[in-house]
């Protein structure tokens, strides 16, 4: 699934899962999907079964939640809901950036977080959002900046095609 790698891309999130393979262990994962008005939150529960005993009951170790752009974890699903209104989140970079239309969407997108960060008093992830709407503004006037030189090239092509034209009519 995209949120497990998404996960093992984080290093603070990766680490905390990677602590819970031990030897005599096994991880097991159970994810849920929740619609929420018009979003879904995405429910991860993260269990450690002991390969040593017969029957042995899993035991649940974290939970990891997603919604929209972000993603939390925690000991217990309250503190995964509670990191992922707080500061403890970290951003899910899950874009499409391909063409102009495509920017700005994401650059509105961007804005929306980081509005959402500034309701919140989250001055981390203010900065964190404000460093992500600057990338995608620089994408985006470089390919402007791409699709102008290709006009110009094109324009170019088509007003030599023109004169051939005309001296070949004449």
């Amino acid at each position: 699934m995209q949120l497990d790698t998404l996960l093992n891309q984080d290093e603070r999130i990766s680490k905390e899962l990677e602590s819970l393979s031990v030897t005599g262990t096994r991880t097991t994962k159970n994810m849920i999907a929740i619609p929420i008005n018009n979003t879904i939150l995405y429910v991860e529960s993260i269990y450690q079964v002991s390969l040593n005993e017969a029957k042995s009951t899993p035991i649940l170790k974290k939970v990891v939640v997603a919604c929209d752009n972000k993603v939390a974890m925690g000991d217990t699903l309250e503190s995964a809901i509670e990191n992922l209104l707080s500061q403890s989140v970290v951003s899910i970079e899950v874009e499409n950036t391909d063409t102009i239309d495509d920017l700005v969407t994401e650059i509105i997108k961007a804005n929306t977080n980081l509005e959402n960060s500034s309701n919140n008093n989250d001055w981390e992830m203010i900065g964190k959002d404000l460093k992500k709407l600057q990338e995608l503004i620089n994408k985006l006037e470089t390919l402007k900046e791409e699709e102008d030189k290709q006009a110009k090239e094109n324009n170019t092509v088509n007003t030599v095609n023109i004169n051939e034209n005309t001296i070949i009519n004449n």
